[in-house]
């Protein structure tokens, strides 16, 4: 015999059912929520640097390394200029007395000892009582008149030679004649210490021309001394054909 439920078991079983889908719908609500938070995530692309934040890192390591790194000091034209210019062991001075090939020469007369001579412009000239002396940095020309001597030869032999021997590095290269302006002149030519510079008191090496002319007021003894290595001799040779009495 089937019993029919009563009413309030048929409330019970409506409850319950309630109940059963009530939690379904809850479950059922947290799916909806939860897949579209984990779509997101999945199509959401993962965070990158930026092109700058990635290159600032390898930037600073180059600028640090550029200036880590030594770099090659190039010398300025006018360095090179003064360390050429500057001789072995320093000091800070060079030997002068080179005569250019375009320099200008001018006329000296001596009035008094009857001479004329032609010598380099901007060179020193201090006259003296038997002649005159012109000088530069480390070269001169000299001329001096001996009264009253005719014969050259005797006067270098017996005077000249004997007074430079007793020199400073004196040593005899050549003595001979040579012919300027159509005459025969005696010449020698030797080794000798130039006087000490006097600012530094250093002393050249010299090499010097000596040329003998006789003339109506005496022997004019011409001496042209340059720094050894130096080469004046066209210059030089101008000087003694210049020569000339009044």
């Amino acid at each position: 015999m089937l019993h029919t439920p009563t009413g309030t078991a048929r409330r019970a079983v409506g409850v319950l059912a309630a109940c059963l889908a009530a939690a379904s719908l809850a479950a059922c609500a947290a799916g909806s929520v939860a897949t579209p938070t984990a779509s997101l995530a999945q199509d959401t692309p993962a965070a990158t640097d930026s092109p700058a934040t990635s290159q600032l890192p390898t930037e600073t390591a180059a600028v640090t390394a550029r200036l880590e790194t030594p770099q090659a000091v190039t010398p300025s034209p006018a360095a090179e200029t003064a360390a050429a210019s500057e001789p072995p062991g320093g000091g800070g001075t060079t030997t002068g007395g080179d005569i250019p090939d375009n320099a200008v020469f001018l006329h000296y007369k001596d009035k008094a000892n009857g001479f004329n001579v032609d010598y380099v412009e901007g060179w020193q000239v201090s006259p003296t009582a038997d002649g005159v002396s012109i000088r530069d940095k480390d070269s001169s020309e000299i001329v001096q008149v001996v009264p009253g001597t005719v014969d050259a030869t005797g006067y270098i032999t017996g005077t000249d030679l004997p007074a430079l021997q007793a020199t400073d590095g004196y040593k005899l290269k050549s003595q001979d004649t040579v012919k300027l302006n159509g005459t025969q002149v005696d010449h020698i030519q030797y080794d000798q210490l130039a006087p000490p510079d006097p600012v530094t008191n250093k002393r050249v090496s010299s090499l010097v021309d000596r040329y003998y002319f006789v003339g109506a007021n005496g022997l004019g003894v011409l001496t042209m001394s340059t720094p050894k290595g130096v080469d004046n001799v066209d210059a030089f040779r101008q000087m003694a054909q210049s020569f000339t009495w009044r």
